[in-house]
């Protein structure tokens, strides 16, 4: 019976063992690793819904351009975000934004002389967890 009862232990062991190395192995990871990857394709899709969104905006006036610079997932929203510039004939002659795919402002700089610094860090910023 005692030789029952240690071999019984030993595969609790192992199994529990087993069972915490694939909960906290990369196993997780990559299923999470994945769903990211495929919300990243899918935000790309929207480079046609952020032109609407733009123009619908009503901040690009007649004499203005924009870019869109970048269009992301952004794990720390969970959401798709485009980031653009536009380029006006005033001042501040640039004004940097960015916007939720589905919904409004997330950032928007255009009159100190770091804007264009402060719009990429904030890009950075969005792309982490």
């Amino acid at each position: 019976m005692d030789n029952k009862n240690i071999i019984i232990g030993v595969l609790v062991v192992f199994l529990v063992a087993g069972l915490g190395y694939y909960n906290f192995s990369d196993k997780g990871k990559n299923i999470d690793k994945k769903s990211v990857f495929q919300k990243k394709q899918e935000c790309a899709q929207y480079g046609d819904l952020a032109k609407i969104k733009i123009k619908e905006s009503g901040r690009v006036f007649e004499n203005d351009t924009y870019a869109i610079k970048e269009i992301f997932y952004s794990p720390k929203l969970d959401t798709c975000l485009y980031a653009w510039v536009i380029h006006t004939t005033f001042e501040p002659t640039e004004i940097y934004s960015i916007d939720d795919v589905f919904g409004g402002g997330i950032f928007t700089a255009g009159i100190s002389k770091n804007a264009a610094n402060l719009f990429y860090e904030e890009i950075i910023k969005l792309k982490k967890k």
